[in-house]
C-alpha cells in the first residue's frame, strides 16, 4: 500500500517541485511525443506492473498536463504552447478541456460516494459521544455509592 499512502499526502506543485520531480517515464521523453503511448508499452518498456505505470502517471500528471481519456486509450503529455500554430492550440485546448471535464465528473461521483460514509461517521460519532456520557454518568453513581 506504499503507492496509496503516496499519493495521499499533500504535493507540493510549485515550479520548483515540479523542476526536482523526476519520473523515468518523463526521462525518455515517451510522453512528450505527439502519439500516444499505451499503458502495455509501458509495462514492456520498464518491466513494470499496470498497476506502476497507473502510479507513474498519476504522479506525472500533478506537475505535467497528461492527456488521458476515457474514450480513447493511451497517455502523452499536452503540447508545449509555444511550438503550436493557432488552429493547434485550439485542438489541444479542446484536448485538454476534454480532460478537464472527466477529472470533475469522477470529483462529482467521489463527493457522491463520500455523503454517505460521512452521515454514518456523524452518527457513529454521536453515539460513541453518548457512550462516554453514560460511562461518566456510571462512574459517577458508582463513586455516590462508594462514600
Amino acid at each position: 500500500m506504499k503507492g496509496s499512502k503516496e499519493m495521499s499526502k499533500k504535493v507540493s506543485q510549485s515550479k520548483k517541485a515540479k523542476e526536482e520531480f523526476s519520473n523515468e517515464l518523463l526521462d525518455f521523453n515517451i510522453l512528450r511525443s505527439d502519439k500516444v503511448v499505451y499503458k502495455q508499452d509501458l509495462q514492456k518498456m520498464f518491466n513494470i506492473s499496470e498497476r506502476k505505470v497507473r502510479l507513474q502517471i498519476s504522479k506525472i500528471s500533478m506537475y505535467y498536463p497528461v492527456i488521458s481519456k476515457s474514450c480513447q486509450k493511451g497517455y502523452r503529455l499536452a503540447k508545449p504552447i509555444d511550438t503550436l500554430n493557432k488552429e493547434d492550440l485550439q485542438l489541444e485546448v479542446k484536448e485538454v478541456n476534454h480532460v478537464l471535464k472527466e477529472l470533475q465528473s469522477r470529483v462529482i461521483q467521489l463527493k457522491a460516494k463520500m455523503k454517505p460514509l460521512i452521515a454514518w461517521k456523524k452518527v457513529a460519532e454521536k453515539k460513541l459521544e453518548e457512550m462516554d456520557g453514560l460511562k461518566d454518568i456510571k462512574i459517577e453513581i458508582y463513586r455516590k455509592d462508594n462514600e
